[in-house]
């Protein structure tokens, strides 16, 4: 009888292994879908539509020696914006907030930033990207403005890729809220794996104490090794329990890990994103054009040999 009972228990024990190995696996991979594929999905739209951003504006912008004061100072402020949305979302990711976020700004003044003190943090981006676009149709309509080549087409791209910019930093705000995948499944799958997780610890005790007293060992820690001794079983069942508690534990804790990543430090790239915003909107400040004479004599003097 006692046999019997011992089998069926190990058979139990299999299928709740099987069935929480199952589970563990799926939960794993939607925190990881969820938290880490999903926020860096939303930060490279920020980045991919800034770059289109600059691209439209950039086909019909004229050399610096040709821009006029207003148009150089329409080129100062829209770079400003451009990277002031991605910023201020980051760093209210980061945790900063009012004047700690200010202070923690790069592209703006103390006077711009006061006017967004204050205001929730949607608006503070509806704001920036609603001034951006206000100052990009002036540019346009304005007499020998730098904008005064852009055709219909190009206009509506460029909006409509202000307005997606402004879109994914206000999605990438949702980042601040932890609890991304359902309360109660969440709870379900911590809970409901230690404890499967403290009854398989149990049933290897259990088996162990089983395997000692069946060979009749002596008590452990009373020898180091040899025939008889369970100083050595005793020892295995406790690297196993350690190996099993890192890996469960360390499965089950990944979702607050990577809950956000910018608070957390997980796969912080956030510094060299705000270096590569800084870096490609310096052309509407500063004359950046890639001279390509060399290529051009090299290839006339192969054609002349």
């Amino acid at each position: 009888q006692y046999l019997s009972a011992n089998l069926y228990v190990n058979q139990v024990l299999d299928v709740f292994g099987i069935l929480f190995s199952l589970l563990l696996s799926r939960y794993v991979y939607m925190a990881v879908q969820t938290c880490w594929v999903e926020a860096r999905n939303k930060r490279g739209n920020v980045m991919r539509d800034t770059q289109l951003v600059i691209g439209l504006l950039l086909s019909v912008w004229p050399d610096l020696s040709d821009l006029d004061k207003e148009g150089k100072a329409f080129g100062v402020k829209l770079r400003c914006l451009l990277r002031l949305g991605p910023e201020i979302t980051i760093r209210f990711l980061e945790g900063k907030r009012g004047a700690g976020l200010g202070r923690s700004l790069s592209c703006c003044s103390t006077s711009t930033f006061s006017q967004l003190d204050g205001v929730h943090k949607h608006l503070k981006i509806t704001k920036i990207y609603r001034e951006a676009i206000k100052l990009v149709a002036r540019e346009r309509e304005r007499e020998n403005g730098a904008l005064i080549k852009m055709t219909d087409e190009i206009f509506a791209e460029l909006l409509l890729a202000l307005n997606r910019i402004q879109a994914s930093c206000a999605s990438m705000l949702s980042s601040v809220n932890p609890q991304k995948l359902p309360f109660s499944y969440v709870h379900l799958i911590q809970w409901g794996s230690r404890l499967v997780w403290a009854v398989y610890i149990f049933d290897l005790s259990i088996d162990i104490s089983e395997y000692a007293l069946h060979w009749r060992c002596s008590l452990p820690f009373t020898c180091i090794g040899g025939t008889g001794c369970s100083t050595i079983i005793w020892f295995g069942l406790a690297v196993c329990t350690c190996l099993l508690s890192y890996i469960v534990l360390g499965l089950l804790d990944l979702h607050g890990s990577i809950a956000n990543l910018y608070a957390s430090d997980c796969g912080n790239v956030q510094s060299g994103f705000l270096h590569g915003l800084d870096v490609s909107t310096l052309c509407l400040v500063e004359c950046q054009a890639l001279s390509l004479s060399g290529e051009v004599e090299e290839q006339f003097q192969e054609k002349n040999k």
